[in-house]
């Protein structure tokens, strides 16, 4: 296989059309070694149908989050953020790979026809925590973060709030797909944004 390193992109969508066909991530990591092979960036990634467990660890994988302004994982499965599985060790390094730059992060469950598990709450931390404990430890601080989508997960509180409190140039949260969040937590967001 060979690589034009003349390519000149700024974003990427992967998506997979039929059932049976090979899961994006599969894809995902063979864009990583072209554009590791070129020497090239991309300021935006779009992954749908991503799954966790298929992605392997690489300078190429981790070479495509450096620099990432904007993340956009639309996964089948999230048992990894639920509260008592352990944590994604991978997914909190392509993370720290994307700190310095990433500034709009939006996660969806369920792929295109999005809807809560059937049980569980989950930890935002479990991908975006900086890893120092089995819950995710301390959240991750994105410097230019300013919007973040989250939808067709249960959300435990305590770690949302600890997320969306350290990120210092956040505007915008949305939300879907959230009919049952444990314990109420949008009170207790609107309540944080009216002090801080």
């Amino acid at each position: 296989m060979t690589f034009n390193a003349n390519l000149s992109y700024s974003s990427y969508k992967i998506d997979v059309q039929r059932r049976g066909s090979f899961p994006s991530t599969f894809f995902l990591e063979v864009l990583a070694r072209a554009l590791y092979a070129a020497n090239r960036r991309i300021k935006s990634l779009l992954v749908y149908e991503f799954f966790v467990e298929h992605l392997h660890d690489s300078p190429a994988i981790r070479h495509v989050f450096t620099g990432l302004q904007y993340i956009n994982l639309n996964m089948i499965h999230v048992e990894f953020l639920a509260e008592e599985a352990r944590k994604s060790d991978l997914l909190i390094e392509l993370f720290k790979c994307a700190q310095p730059t990433l500034r709009h992060l939006s996660i969806m469950a369920g792929g295109k026809w999005p809807g809560l598990p059937a049980r569980g709450a989950h930890s935002l931390l479990k991908m975006t925590g900086d890893g120092t404990d089995e819950m995710g430890g301390n959240p991750l601080i994105f410097p230019q973060l300013e919007f973040v989508q989250l939808g067709g997960i249960i959300l435990s509180t305590p770690p949302l709030v600890q997320f969306v409190c350290a990120q210092p140039s956040l505007k915008r949260l949305e939300f879907s797909h959230l009919v049952r969040i444990k314990p109420p937590v949008l009170d207790t967001l609107l309540f944080l944004y009216r002090i801080i």
